[in-house]
């Protein structure tokens, strides 16, 4: 019996896509969740992932790909849910990724 609880307060992952800078079209919700550490998790996971696909041989290079083709989620608070103190940016946490990847390789 798979019931399926419906969120009324909580936090929604969306998800642009680089390659088509500020058209909503091509947004998509990732998930909806009733606490924002779910939520964040997931964003960053999403950001992960994306990094990893564009990946290239220097860290500026894999942020440069990042910003022009790969997934960039964000978190939207609703139904009255409080607003963390710091919104996640995805770019900040791919170009942190795209470093530490290139340290990694050595």
């Amino acid at each position: 019996m798979n019931e399926k609880i419906e969120i009324t307060q909580g936090y929604r992952v969306m998800v642009d896509d680089n390659f088509h800078y500020m058209d909503e079209s091509y947004r998509e919700c990732a998930g909806t969740f009733q606490n924002y550490e779910d939520a964040l998790a997931v964003a960053k996971n999403i950001t992960l992932e994306s990094v990893i696909e564009n990946e290239s041989d220097t860290a500026e290079e894999t942020f440069k790909n990042y910003k022009g083709f790969g997934s960039d989620p964000f978190i939207q608070p609703f139904g009255g849910a409080a607003r963390p103190e710091e919104n996640y940016s995805a770019w900040t946490t791919a170009e942190m990724l795209a470093q530490l990847i290139e340290v990694e390789r050595g």
